[in-house]
């Protein structure tokens, strides 16, 4: 079914370990952002800690510091999309985000404000490598390429065909 939405709000995430960034944007337009940095990676190895875990353990100084740091750079961003929330009738979640950190993400002290199966949270479609301030416009970019305009006349010939005609096996094949 078509369905034409002038007021839309679009929250986006994008996290890889020791760096995200959030974003809303209201009808197209970036509204807000915030880029979050934490010493979550081991030096000379780029392994993040999170991942050093499962081969070794947390006893020395320098793995809880980065653990502590992780805890708290999972809260910043959770409390940022809280504001999001709050502030904004929020229609879509953006996520990208591996999915070893997905048990640190959502386990966070201060929770996400959707759950991990929500109808209206998407993973982002493309690879993020560096999630920054660039990255999030492009991105945003992106997911906004294709834009579909229809006259009256077409929106109704469109609503028409998705909802009397359901594709069937039997329109696949061409009418001689």
């Amino acid at each position: 079914m078509l369905s034409i939405k002038d007021d839309f709000h679009l929250a986006l995430v994008m996290i890889r370990a020791g760096i995200a960034v959030t974003g809303y944007f209201h009808n197209g337009e970036m509204m807000d952002h915030k880029v979050f940095r934490a010493y979550m990676v081991r030096q000379k190895q780029g392994k993040s800690q999170i991942k050093y875990l499962k081969t070794k353990g947390k006893s020395r100084a320098g793995s809880r510091l980065r653990l502590g740091e992780s805890d708290q750079f999972f809260n910043e961003i959770n409390q940022r999309l809280q504001q999001y929330a709050e502030n904004f009738a929020i229609d879509m979640w953006g996520i990208s985000c591996s999915k070893t950190l997905w048990p640190y993400f959502f386990g966070s002290e201060t929770p996400t404000p959707f759950s991990k199966n929500a109808d209206n949270l998407f993973s982002v479609p493309f690879h993020v490598q560096q999630p920054d301030f660039e990255t999030l416009k492009d991105i945003h970019k992106k997911l906004n390429a294709i834009h579909l305009t229809l006259s009256e006349a077409g929106e109704k010939l469109f609503e028409e065909n998705l909802t009397n005609n359901p594709i069937s096996e039997a329109d696949d094949k061409d009418d001689w």
